[in-house]
């Protein structure tokens, strides 16, 4: 049967009281399904190899849980395979168990409910840091200027979160070909900015990275 059907359908049946199901246990069934399905996505199954598997794995389903019914503007799909992808990208480099978890969370205080705090007591104060330093202060961005923020912000990351940083600004850029001919030109633009005014050494891993995202950038 198909997904959408079945989620339909124990909805409509919890409702119209033909299941023994409460709406609140209906949704829970509903949330554990998606969990399921998304479990079995390449990505996520590939970030689950390894001797922390399980600690990643909660990281995957916080994120799952925080980003839920977020939906990606450039191609319409599930924002949680964003930093999926990112934390895939951290992995397949050589970066460590924190990094992979910060990863997964980077966009998380900024743009769900999730705080510090929250972050620091389940996974640990290094891995609530790292997605501090990964977080836009939205007033400081607004106040200096986007690009400018963001350059300066980048320079003085430390090297650990500028690993990860670089992971997502290639996700970012790596479907520019198929977002808003504006959009993917002003993005472009603005990661030129950043990437020439880096005054801080990279190393050839990422300097790789650097190399990859240039090529997906957009002519102006």
């Amino acid at each position: 049967m198909n997904d959408k059907i079945r989620i339909i359908l124990i909805l409509c049946l919890a409702i119209l009281g033909f299941a023994p199901l409460s709406i609140d246990a209906c949704f829970e069934k509903v949330t554990i399904f998606h969990q399921e399905s998304f479990l079995k996505n390449k990505f996520v199954q590939n970030l689950l190899v390894g001797k922390n598997h399980q600690l990643i794995k909660k990281a995957i389903e916080f994120s799952y849980l925080k980003h839920y019914g977020q939906i990606r503007k450039v191609d319409s799909s599930l924002y949680f395979y964003h930093p999926v992808r990112v934390a895939h990208t951290v992995l397949n480099n050589g970066g460590s168990t924190n990094q992979v978890i910060a990863a997964l969370l980077h966009d998380t205080l900024e743009d769900t409910s999730a705080t510090y705090n929250e972050i620091r007591k389940i996974f640990g104060k290094e891995v609530a840091n790292l997605v501090r330093e990964l977080t836009t202060n939205k007033l400081l961005s607004q106040r200096y200027g986007k690009v400018h923020y963001l350059s300066k912000k980048i320079n003085r990351m430390s090297s650990e979160a500028f690993f990860i940083k670089l992971c997502d600004r290639l996700d970012n850029v790596s479907d520019l070909k198929i977002a808003d001919p504006s959009f993917a030109i002003r993005y472009s633009k603005e990661t030129r900015h950043i990437l020439e005014n880096l005054i801080r050494s990279v190393s050839d891993k990422e300097k790789e990275i650097i190399d990859q995202i240039i090529s997906n950038l957009i002519a102006e």
